[in-house]
Parts: C-alpha cells; structure tokens; sequence
C-alpha cells in the first residue's frame, strides 16, 4: 500500500512539475509578447491601428524562438528545467532573429497591401490564389526558420534561409500544418487574450516545434 502510495504521489509530482514548468515558459512569453497583449486588449483591431499592431507583432518571433528553445533544451535534457543562462541566450537569439523576423513581416505586409489592391480589380480572382500561397509559404519559412536557427545556432544566417526555403516547398503539408497551428494561436490571442497569452502558447509551440522535427536536412 505505501509503494503505491509513493508511486501515485510521484505522478502527481510529475504533473505539477510540468504544468508548473509549461506555466512559467506561457509566462515568459508572455512578457516578451507584451506589446502584442497589450495591443489586442486596448486598442481596436482596424485599419487606423494596423502600423502599431505591425509593430506588437515583431517581438513575437523572439517570442517563437525563446519558446522553441525552452522547448529543445527540455527534450534534450529531459528534465522540467529552464536552460542556464536563458537571459542572455534569448538576447542573443533575438539579435540573430530580428532581421529574419522583419524581412518576413515586411514581406507579408506586402502580400497583404496585393491582396487588399488587387480586391478591387477583375485580376483578384485570377491572383488571389497565387498570393494566398506566397503568403502560406512566406510564414511557413518564417517559422520553420526559427527551428532551424535553434537546432542550428552557428549557422549563417543564408544557410538558415536556405534550408527553410527548400524544405518548406519539399514538406509542403508540414508547413501547411505548421502555419494553421500559429494562425490558430494568433487568433487565439486575438479572440480570447486570456487563453492565447497564459495557457495555449506552449500547446501550440510544442506541436509546432515538433512538426518541425520532421523536417531533415
């Protein structure tokens, strides 16, 4: 009676050591998206406000790349324990990430300026589809390349670009997966702030991140 005991509070242990583990990385990245928290809980989502919602959503990829590494250092550690020095290595994954990330919002920008043009003219039933694609492809890349760039931190930033570019046109269904799963947790934020900012963020990066496992180079 007292080994199942033991073994049932060891269990119970397990469990709370992981939510409690799930709950402080929904935390940090909560304060590393807390331009985007406060954007969606104070400001109507509208043309006026697109420039300053543009620019919430830019630390959001440091944001991905802080929660894919918790992420990596927990699957190879195995243990329910931020790395050593997180800090500093989000500092420098957000140096590494920055112009990734803005090259990849300023491309959507543009698809989405196409879009909202070409709806007014006879060409967007002809257009629209190819745009939609660029643009699915656009965040795949994006997303896929922030993987990389964790898996592989002492790649050139061409390398990185590179592989996401080729494997995300190679495994295209894993990047349609991997873009539903983010729009999902943005519309999650959007929609319901409470949920998409403390408790689903590391349910979707975790599906994400291991999606992009699938990836191999």
């Amino acid at each position: 009676m007292l080994r199942k005991k033991n073994f049932e509070n060891n269990i119970y242990m397990k469990m709370m050591e992981m939510v409690y583990f799930y709950l402080k990385a929904n935390l940090l990245m909560l304060g590393l998206n807390l331009p985007l928290f406060l954007a969606v809980n104070f400001l109507e989502l509208s043309i006026g406000n697109a420039l300053i919602f543009f620019i919430a959503l830019i630390p959001l990829g440091i944001s991905i790349g802080a929660g894919f590494l918790i992420i990596f250092y927990r699957e190879a550690s195995k243990a329910y324990q931020f790395p050593e020095n997180l800090n500093k290595q989000i500092l420098q994954l957000a140096k590494k990430l920055m112009g990734y990330w803005l090259m990849g919002l300023l491309s959507l920008l543009i698809l989405l300026i196409d879009i909202v043009f070409f709806s007014k003219t006879q060409l967007f039933i002809w257009l629209f589809p190819g745009l939609l694609v660029l643009s699915v492809f656009t965040m795949g890349i994006m997303i896929q390349g922030i993987y990389f760039r964790i898996i592989y931190p002492n790649k050139r930033n061409i390398e990185i670009l590179k592989w996401s570019v080729c494997l995300s046109i190679k495994k295209f269904y894993i990047t349609i997966i991997n873009v539903c799963l983010f729009l999902l947790l943005v519309i999650t934020m959007v929609i319901k702030p409470q949920f998409g900012f403390l408790i689903t963020p590391t349910i979707f990066m975790l599906l994400i991140y291991r999606n992009c496992t699938m990836l191999k180079i």
